[in-house]
């Protein structure tokens, strides 16, 4: 038989929008994170629950992270 199957992976980030620093909150703890452009391009990686986006042109950005669970999950942030 197979397990129990994993709930949907979810992750939040606060603020929302942001300026600097964005933190993130998910369904199992991140492994490691990455955001993209609207365009699809990876612009940059992190690891643990926080990311400063002070070197991001402000526009709208995809932070998906690759949970230890081996889950990912996604959402849009807004850079001001």
């Amino acid at each position: 038989t197979r397990g129990v199957p994993q709930k949907p992976a979810w992750l939040g980030l606060l603020p929302n929008p942001a300026r600097e620093v964005v933190s993130i909150s998910c369904s199992a703890p991140p492994r490691r994170s990455y955001i993209y452009s609207s365009t699809g391009r990876l612009v940059q990686r992190f690891t643990g629950f926080k990311a400063n986006i002070s070197s991001l042109p402000a526009g709208i950005y995809l932070i998906q992270a690759e949970l230890q669970n081996g889950q990912r999950a996604t959402a849009k942030l807004v850079k001001e």
